[in-house]
């Protein structure tokens, strides 16, 4: 009966999170492209003309632009650390307490 109690708890959990994880996401990519767009708008004059920095500024540009780059991939694998570390401590708990 507890484990039932438990799976059904995981996948209620799984749901909710999957469903909300959307807007901290959004707010992170808002944030990373503010930061990026500060540093355009405040960078000194030489940096304008600096093939490096004009280079290295459409990369982050490029990293931020899409659902499927780099900094979107972290929070897929973040959720999927998270969801299993929080079954095997359930796995734990249940095992223990046999």
């Amino acid at each position: 009966m507890l484990f039932v109690l438990l799976m059904m708890f995981c996948s209620a959990a799984s749901s909710y999170v999957n469903s909300n994880t959307i807007y901290g996401r959004i707010t992170v990519r808002s944030f990373l492209i503010a930061d990026i767009n500060r540093k355009a708008c405040t960078t000194s004059y030489p940096n304008l003309t600096d093939e490096t920095f004009i280079k290295l500024s459409s990369k982050a540009q490029q990293a931020i632009s899409g659902n499927r780059e780099a900094t979107e991939a972290i929070w897929e694998t973040l959720a999927s650390l998270m969801k299993n570390s929080i079954g095997f401590i359930i796995y734990l708990f249940l095992l223990v307490s046999l």
